[in-house]
């Protein structure tokens, strides 16, 4: 939203928070399904499952596929030539959203990226950097994520008129410097 630099329209406002949002959406559902329905360990579901079935590999590539909301971007754009009709408008802004996060997500995952290709290529680009993984620079990089999103938070400040958006963007790096606080702190405090 902060990369549009103006206030588009409502539903492509929650196009681009949608589409911000999906490429992960595919494991919270996987999570949630093995975790509270199935109550499997953590173990289990991420150092096992997570890497071990096809089925849910090929979900999780595909909602992070370039080619496939390229195509959408594509399909978004050529329809925006023809008509003004709020649907084009709403699958650019969709697919672009879906392309930015790929764009940040595709240079921190270490051992647990995506095939960004998929379904043309199996290749996997192995980041020296994790977004969360201490052992691969996680700790920064999870504290560069915090920094850009309050960033992108204050660039978003003036476009947001409604107070419970304005808590949102405000209360969002909040609450993500307290989850590295809890997640970092004890491992740099050494306790």
């Amino acid at each position: 939203m902060a990369l549009l630099g103006r206030r588009p329209e409502r539903a492509v406002r929650w196009a681009v928070a949608v589409g911000a949002l999906l490429p992960d959406a595919p494991m919270f559902v996987f999570y949630a399904w093995h975790k509270l329905v199935l109550g499997l360990s953590e173990q289990t579901i991420w150092e096992e499952l997570y890497f071990e079935s096809d089925a849910w590999r090929a979900v999780f590539d595909g909602f992070n596929s370039v080619p496939i909301f390229g195509a959408l971007l594509a399909i978004g754009l050529a329809g925006r030539r023809f008509s003004d009709h709020i649907g084009h408008r709403v699958l650019t802004a969709l697919s672009a959203s879906v392309l930015v996060h790929c764009a940040f997500d595709l240079p921190i995952h270490h051992d647990d990226g995506h095939r960004h290709f998929f379904p043309f290529s199996d290749w996997i680009y192995r980041s020296p950097v994790s977004y969360w993984d201490p052992e691969h620079h996680g700790t920064w990089a999870a504290a560069a994520e915090i920094a850009l999103v309050a960033g992108a938070a204050d660039l978003l400040w003036g476009q947001l008129q409604k107070r419970r958006y304005r808590v949102l963007a405000a209360g969002l790096p909040v609450l993500m410097t307290i989850g590295w606080i809890a997640f970092y702190g004890r491992r740099l405090l050494g306790l």
